[in-house]
C-alpha cells in the first residue's frame, strides 16, 4: 500500500526520429518543436478529458516555451492550468502549489521542476510530453502519480512521449 495502482496510456505522440541527442538526452529545442505540434497538444487535452477529466494532473514539458504553450491550451479549453519553472519566484510558486493542493488548479505544467521532492498525493494523472533517455527522470515523473491518497483508486499516466516504450512500466 505504498504505491497506487495505475493505468498507462501511450497515445500516438511525439516523434523523436529527427531529434538530436545532446549530453546523453534528447535536445530540448528539437523536442519543443515536436511537442508543440497541434496534433500532440490537442491529443494531450483530448486524452486528459477522456481519462482524467476533473482530476489533478501534472504535465512534464521539454521546455519553458512548451510548458507555457500547453498551459495556454488547457486554459483555452476551460481546464484551469498553471505553469511553474525554476525562475518562478518562491511566493508565486508557493501560491500556485497551494491552489493546486486545494484543487483550485487542475493542471500544473513544468520542466524538470517536479521530478524530485514534490509530494502531492492528490495527483491522479501524469501527462508526459517530454521524451527522455534517462530512466531516472522517467521514474521520478511516474513517481509523482504513484503516491496513494484518500479517494484515489488509480493513477493514470498519459505517455505522449513514448517513455514507457523506452523504459518499461513503472512496476517492472
Amino acid at each position: 500500500n505504498y504505491l497506487s495502482k495505475f493505468q498507462m496510456f501511450a497515445p500516438p505522440g511525439i516523434s523523436t526520429e529527427s531529434v538530436k541527442v545532446r549530453m546523453g538526452d534528447f535536445d530540448k529545442e528539437d523536442l519543443t518543436e515536436q511537442a508543440s505540434k497541434p496534433e500532440v497538444m490537442g491529443s494531450a487535452i483530448t486524452e486528459y478529458k477522456n481519462h482524467c477529466e476533473g482530476q489533478q494532473a501534472i504535465i512534464f514539458s521539454p521546455s519553458i516555451i512548451h510548458s507555457k504553450r500547453i498551459e495556454n491550451e488547457f486554459n483555452s479549453h476551460g481546464i484551469k492550468a498553471c505553469h511553474l519553472d525554476g525562475k518562478t519566484d518562491d511566493t508565486t510558486r508557493a501560491d500556485i502549489v497551494k491552489a493546486f493542493r486545494a484543487k483550485e488548479i487542475k493542471v500544473l505544467t513544468n520542466v524538470d521542476l517536479f521530478g524530485e521532492g514534490f509530494d502531492v498525493p492528490g495527483i491522479h494523472c501524469v501527462i508526459d510530453l517530454s521524451p527522455t533517455l534517462s530512466l531516472g527522470k522517467y521514474l521520478q515523473r511516474v513517481g509523482r502519480g504513484l503516491r496513494p491518497d484518500i479517494g484515489k483508486d488509480i493513477a493514470t499516466f498519459l505517455d505522449h512521449a513514448g517513455n514507457v516504450y523506452r523504459h518499461g512500466l513503472p512496476d517492472q
